[in-house]
């Protein structure tokens, strides 16, 4: 840990100082009773000198000695935090509603249909949607608008059970609705639901 040899090597530079100043103070100052030798001027003006780096290098040790060490190790480098972008919430709903619907509709489609006894007047709510003859509006947009997305239960609740069903290329159910002699009207019908009508 680098941190902390080079704490421990300021350590012992301090005491080596503070020994050694120490050192030279405490002879000076056990030579005071001795007779004085003949001192040279350049001992004599570093003798102050030395006897304050002795207290300062004391100093130092005793406030190094009570701050702890602490060691540093190499920053390590860190990659950031992946960006998670936030989700768009409507997406999300839209999503839900239509698994939602998608399971409502397998669920209409497989449940058990109860078909109701015919009536007399089936026939007059089919011929309804038969073309007129002055051809004033759209038969089949008109009957689409009337019957979109209905449910197997719900043709047979309004009609009662069709004339012929067959299965189509495209997998989907044609339930036709038919009167001799003047007219029918078919509902292609694609996982329990009606998606297209015809009438002719």
């Amino acid at each position: 840990m680098q941190g902390g040899s080079k704490g421990a090597g300021a350590g012992l530079l301090l005491a080596a100082l503070a020994g050694a100043a120490g050192g030279f103070v405490a002879g000076m100052l056990a030579a005071g009773d001795a007779p004085e030798p003949a001192v040279s001027t350049t001992e004599s003006s570093l003798a102050r000198p030395m006897a304050d780096l002795a207290r300062e290098t004391a100093a130092l040790r005793d406030e190094l000695s009570r701050r702890p060490v602490v060691a540093t190790q190499g920053a390590v480098a860190t990659s950031p935090a992946p960006l998670v972008a936030q989700p768009d919430v409507q997406q999300v709903l839209q999503q839900l509603a239509a698994a939602i619907a998608d399971i409502a509709r397998r669920a209409d489609a497989g449940a058990a249909l109860a078909v109701p006894v015919p009536d007399s007047q089936r026939h007059a709510r089919v011929r309804q949607w038969f073309p007129t003859e002055d051809g004033n509006f759209d038969e089949d947009e008109h009957a689409w608008r009337a019957h979109a997305l209905w449910t197997c239960q719900q043709l047979l609740d309004a009609y009662g059970p069709p004339d012929s069903v067959w299965m189509q290329a495209d997998g989907s159910e044609c339930w036709q609705y038919a009167i001799p002699d003047e007219g029918n009207l078919d509902f292609t019908v694609h996982d329990g639901r009606v998606v297209r009508t015809d009438a002719y």
